[in-house]
């Protein structure tokens, strides 16, 4: 396949059938607007572009695939407008999702208490998603809780550990919750609350 040698790779889709690469107004993840305003409001509507197009592609694989995606960009920029539109296309038979928007006082034990609500008791202690759905965590405002005073936030190192070990514990018992067919899906604004997120997270799914 030939590389184009007009602006960078990431402007362009290959399309597997042909092994050409091609604007990515040619891919599937780029469809005319379809708007029924009998149906779906108008804020709803996200008009589809190349760059839209692209990062619909690729969070829609990596999810499909069971990797955890986070999204960076200021505010405006439409990533929780993209994301929810990913989320309404998840076949609920295979996915369901649900979203927990952060705050500068969400804590480890307030997220925890969110994340719990939709998961049941599957056998010992072991929790899942109701059925043999897999479940996916929207993250809204990723970057938003208080730093504390060691520089980290609670509710991030909450996130770490479940990505990296599959469990976190009963806060009244005291014992090993293991959690199992979760994703997450998670978008923040570098601009605003903490410029820093632990680089442990943003490697943690990496293995």
């Amino acid at each position: 396949m030939k590389i184009p040698s007009r602006d960078t790779i990431f402007d362009y889709w290959l399309d597997p059938k042909t092994n050409k690469f091609d604007s990515w107004k040619a891919s599937p993840a780029f469809s005319d607007l379809d708007f029924d305003s009998s149906v779906m409001n108008m804020a709803e509507v996200t008009v589809p572009t190349a760059e839209t197009a692209s990062v619909s592609y690729w969070m829609s694989l990596l999810v499909r695939e069971g990797c955890n995606v986070m999204l960076a960009g200021p505010a405006g920029t439409g990533k929780t407008a993209l994301v929810n539109g990913l989320l309404s296309q998840l076949n609920p038979e295979h996915h369901i999702h649900m979203s927990v928007n952060m705050n500068f006082y969400t804590s480890a034990a307030i997220l925890q208490t969110a994340l719990e609500a939709p998961l049941q008791k599957r056998t010992g202690s072991t929790f899942g998603p109701p059925g043999g759905a897999k479940l996916v965590y929207f993250v809204d405002d990723l970057n938003l809780p208080e730093v504390d005073a060691y520089g980290t936030q609670s509710a991030i190192a909450l996130l770490r550990q479940h990505i990296d070990y599959v469990h976190w514990y009963d806060l009244t018992k005291m014992q090993l919750k293991n959690v199992d067919d979760c994703r997450y899906v998670s978008a923040l604004n570098p601009t605003a609350g903490s410029f820093y997120i632990n680089p442990r997270l943003q490697v943690s799914d990496l293995k």
